[in-house]
Formats: structure tokens, sequence, C-alpha cells
């Protein structure tokens, strides 16, 4: 078996090297059978972390991949998309129904020397489920830069038309769940532009990217407000500074405004001289402040990611991709302090591209690493980033940060246009699966060392006529359980203990629990678990429902998901109800809405709107109708 075969079957291979002091950080290395880049990851709210980009394999032929891992770096599934040319998922982007959609490029769908933007949307189990790619037929082709779920259950693309060189144009397509246009809009500027990124306000879309300057020889970002309905320009704004200033990944949501990511070149030796630039804006998207982050040994490329926290500062990344170079990670408050850097050295160079909160102060951090045969695999990280955590190849960090000044600048766009729908058509793309291997293997998460909260994965309740109903639970992070109960209830308020498992205490673990006792008479009853930590502290998880009767409910959606308080639950049912009642928790079991409604046979639509009961955050919708029961999860985003 050699690393090119990527259509083998590759056996996970875990060289665990586990020291007395790895107690926080993970590392892993991910081969594909040839030289990956990771370009950006996302993570579910289930807990599993997607990462996407690029393999090359020899002759310069380039697959894109995305692959998918639980929270211990551990591949679930891989998929690659191969061809005759280049190919390449730049963004990936978890959403509300569990699935996953990327964005990139490609050069074989169609079949052109040119790039076209690529867009395939998949399930949680790596099943595409539709593809579509943007194809203008410019000189230098499109590209798809970044992806926004929207509050109406479709997406926004942003990226570029005639990608590069000079008279290039952003663009931004609107599509719905299925991935059908609604508008595609062109936005010229003379010399050059790309949108990477996309935030949803209540009427607007704040699309963020960047613009050629002066003959190709300075870039300055760009920030714009379009109409939601149409795509037509609200407002625009650009800022300029000292040296060449680059746009990263777009725009960021924080507490109080926005953060702009980029970076700035203050040198004439080309991208060595490469730092970090953070903007901060308010809410009107005024500018505030702008930060370096500075690493004095090493020169890193702008090749940089940032998550808001929620405390005012930001979590964030960087690294390069020649030999010199090491990854850098780091912490940084409101008050613009760096409280926690780390560097990843190895082999050759290291290069971090992205960053994603995990669970409580853990982080993932994504890239690429070199390898000793001179190729390069995927660097997976896991790390707190509060605390001491050098190990396992983290080492101490020389970054500082220093203030910078920038300006205000006025901006004006040619003409925006439609772009024909014609250029948006669908594709079925060759997809290879599971061609992955783990080449290194590094680290523990101890639980003397900044234990993280108790999580629970997954709660399900399933009835067998002759068994009773069976509870299969998962937890993440089970360190000080004392104890774990199963609780039951027959009206969704009053519970009790029907039983208890011991804690196994390792970092991901599954339980199962069967009630017997339940009859055919109780036909809808609710579970729990609830767990006792060894100071006395209690954790329940989400509330599920298991109903003897199978009869009832056929259809079941919630639109839109996220929501900001308006939401429709569509339900289609085989017979009438008039006591069928809805239930609105949240993960530990309280309860902020419970109502009886009718149900008539066929489709029913139940208008929710919670926008003066409910804060940000998520939620379980469950209905009741006629002793079958159904429950789905919300997401609220003010």
């Amino acid at each position: 078996m050699t690393k090119l075969s990527l259509i083998t079957i590759f056996f996970l291979i875990n060289i665990s090297l586990l020291f007395a002091q790895d107690c926080g950080t993970i590392v892993k290395n991910i081969d594909l059978g040839g030289d990956e880049t990771v370009w950006n990851s996302s993570v579910s709210n289930d807990g599993f972390v997607y990462l996407g980009g690029e393999v090359t394999r020899p002759g310069g032929i380039k697959g894109a991949f995305i692959i998918k891992t639980d929270t211990l770096g551990n591949v679930i599934w891989s998929r690659v998309i191969p061809g005759t040319g280049e190919q390449l998922f730049r963004k990936v982007q978890v959403t509300s129904d569990s699935g996953v959609i990327t964005v990139g490029r490609t050069s074989t769908y169609p079949i052109n020397p040119r790039f076209a933007a690529m867009v395939i949307k998949w399930d949680k189990n790596g099943n595409r489920q539709w593809s579509k790619s943007f194809n203008s037929n410019s000189q230098n082709g499109d590209w798809g830069l970044g992806i926004l779920e929207t509050s109406d259950g479709g997406y926004l693309l942003t990226g570029n038309q005639n990608s590069t060189g000079f008279q290039a144009s952003a663009m931004a397509l609107k599509m719905d769940k299925l991935g059908n246009a609604i508008w595609i809009k062109k936005y010229p500027y003379f010399e050059g532009l790309e949108f990477q990124g996309a935030i949803e306000e209540n009427d607007s879309y704040i699309l963020s990217g960047e613009y050629l300057f002066n003959s190709n020889t300075t870039y300055r970002p760009l920030i714009i407000k379009v109409d939601k309905s149409n795509g037509n320009l609200l407002l625009t704004k650009s800022f300029s500074g000292a040296g060449i200033l680059v746009a990263w990944g777009g725009l960021k949501k924080r507490n109080g405004g926005f953060f702009f990511n980029g970076g700035s070149l203050l040198q004439t030796n080309g991208s060595d001289g490469f730092q970090q630039v953070v903007i901060y804006l308010d809410e009107n998207l005024s500018f505030e402040k702008a930060l370096r982050i500075k690493h004095l040994q090493y020169k890193n490329a702008p090749m940089i990611d940032l998550v808001p926290m929620g405390d005012g500062g930001f979590v964030s990344s960087n690294g390069g991709n020649r030999s010199f170079d090491d990854a850098e990670m780091y912490r940084v408050d409101i008050n613009g302090n760096i409280i926690w850097k780390s560097r990843f050295g190895g082999i050759g160079s290291q290069m971090l591209t992205s960053s994603s909160l995990l669970v409580g102060d853990d982080f993932v951090f994504s890239g690429n690493t070199a390898t000793s045969s001179g190729g390069k695999d995927i660097l997976w990280i896991r790390t707190p980033t509060i605390g001491n955590s050098m190990n396992c190849g983290l080492t101490a960090s020389d970054a500082i940060v220093e203030p910078v000044s920038l300006t205000n600048l006025s901006f004006s766009f040619g003409s925006v246009t439609d772009f024909p729908s014609n250029l948006w058509v669908s594709f079925n793309p060759a997809i290879e699966v599971d061609g992955f291997t783990t080449t290194y293997s590094c680290g523990t998460i101890c639980s003397d060392v900044n234990p993280l909260p108790l999580t629970f994965k997954s709660v399900k309740a399933a009835y067998s006529k002759s068994q009773g109903i069976l509870i299969k639970y998962e937890t993440l992070n089970e360190i000080n359980v004392g104890n774990l109960i199963i609780e039951r209830s027959f009206d969704g308020l009053q519970f009790s203990g029907v039983g208890v498992n011991s804690p196994k205490g390792a970092i991901e673990n599954v339980y199962e629990f069967l009630d017997s006792e339940i009859g055919s008479t109780n036909k809808i009853v609710y579970y729990r678990i609830k767990a006792v930590d060894k100071d006395g502290e209690l954790n329940f998880s989400k509330i599920v429902v298991a109903s003897t009767d199978s009869k009832g409910i056929e259809n079941f959606e919630i639109v839109p998901n996220p929501s900001k308080g308006l939401t429709q639950v569509r339900v289609t049912v085989t017979e009438n109800s008039e006591n069928s009642h809805y239930i609105l928790s949240d993960a530990t079991g309280r309860q902020y809405i419970r109502r009886k409604i009718s149900i008539v046979k066929g489709e029913n639509i139940i208008t929710l709107n919670s926008s003066g009961e409910l804060p940000s955050g998520i939620f379980y919708f469950t209905l009741i109708q006629n002793g079958v029961s159904v429950s789905k999860k919300i997401v609220i985003q003010r």
C-alpha cells in the first residue's frame, strides 16, 4: 500500500505518545495520500470538527478535500473531489441541519483552464446533497471564498469574478436551501476586488474583503452593506495605513462591534514581512483602533484566522509556509493584551490557517505541517488557551502586540449589475471516500489540569414492544463526575430517577439503560440524564421523548433555523387531534413555552414568536400529537 493510493481504505493508526506533562494538548498529523493544505475549519453544535482544503498529487493535480474528526482529532470520514486540474475548498461552514457546506474553486467542473466557483452541500455522514458551480468564462476564473447560512434557510456565497489581475470584480450570490439562485450581483472596481465573508443583519448583509489599489501594488480592506432582497448597495467603508493591508477571512462580529482580520507588509522583502493586523470597528462600522501582532524571531505569512470571545477579546493563530517558520497561537484580552501564547515547531515549516472554539477554553487550530520526506500533512491541534499548556510540541512564543494607525477612506464602485442565472449550474463531481491515515498522534487531556465541563453529546430514547424503552447517551470531558442518573417523567415536568450508570471517566463515553417497566399504556415518556459531580453540583442533559405509538406524524421541519425569534414549524399528520401540544425547552430541560394546539389532517403551520421570551442559544421544540412526539433543535441568534 503506497501513500498515493487514495482509493484504498487506510486504517487509522494511532501511535500514542503519552507524557506526564501532556495535560491539555493533543496534536495529530493526518495524511490523505499527498501534500495537504488546510484552508478552513468549522465546529458543529454536537462537537465534531470539519476541515477543508486541498491535496496535491504527482503532476500538480489537486483535489479539494473535507474531513470530519471527533474532539480528539480522530478522523470519522474523509471526502476528496479529484479532477483533471486544480480543486480546493477555501471555506467550510457547518449548517443548522447538522450537515456542512464547502466553498472553493474548480478547473474540472466544467473542464476549463479557468476556474469556476464551487459549492457542495453535504450531510453529516459525508453524502453529497447538491453541488453547483459559477463560471463566467473570465480571463482568470471565478473563485468562491466565503459562505453564510442565512436566517431564511438559504445561503449567501461571496467571492470574485476574473479572480486575479486588474479589473477583477467581487461577487455575491444569494441562494435558497437547495442551492437555487435568487440573485447574483457583480461589484466592479477598476483595479480588482474580492469579498471573503459575510454577516447577516436584520435588513442587510455586511460583505467584507479587499481591493487592489495603486496599480496592483497595494491592498486595502473593504466593507459594504447590501440590501437582503436584491444585493443593492447601501454603504461602503474602507481604511488605509502604512504599507500593504490585506484582508483574511473578512469581518467577525464581537461584543459592541466587529473585528476585521488581516495583515500588513511594512518591509520590501516580499511576504517575509507580513504580520497580523486586527482592526476594531464599532456597531456603525466606524474605526476604533488597530493592533499588529509581531513575531520577533519568525516572520509569518498572513494565513490567519480569528475567533471573537465573549469577554471582548479574541483567539487567533498564524504561521508561514517557508522552511524556517513555526506556527503561532495566542489569546488576546479585551484591552489588547496577550494573555496566552504558544508556538508549535517541527521539521520544516508549520502553518496554521484556521482557529475554532471547541468547548470551554479549548480550541482546535488547524493547518499543515512538513513531513520528513519534504511533503505536507494536515496539522490538527487541540489545546486550552488559558493557563500553561506548553507540551506535546508547544513551546513559548515571542509574539507581542503594538498599535497601528489607520485612516478612514472613501470608496466607490463602478456600476453594480446582475449576473445572468445561467452562469450558476449543477454538476456531479467524482468523490473519493475514506482515504486517510494518522501519521503522528500525541497528547492526552488530564483530569488534574484545566478540567473541562461535562458535555452531553447526544441523548436518544427508542421504544421496543418486547423490551421497553432503551436510552442511549454519549458524554464528553467526563471528569470529576460521581454518578449519572437516568430520570423519567410522564408529564415532562416532574422527573424521578429510574436507574444509574457509573461514570467511565474517559474523554468520550457511550452509555445504555433499558427502562423495561414501561408498558404500552404509557404512550408518552420523557427522559433526561442528571450528572452529579463529586462536589455535589448538577448537570442535566436535554429532555428526549419516547412514544409507544408510531402513528400520526409524517413530516416535521422548522424554518428558518437559525432564527432571530420568529419561526415556523411545519408538520404533516395523518389524522386530526384536538389535544396536541408543544414544548420549547433548553438543554437543561427548563421549559420556556408549553401550549396546547389543535392539529388537522395534512400540513399544519405553527408560528412560534419567541422574540420576547428566549435569549440567544440552543433550544428544543417537542411536538406531541396523538401520543407520538418529535423533537428538533432550534438555534436562536439575536
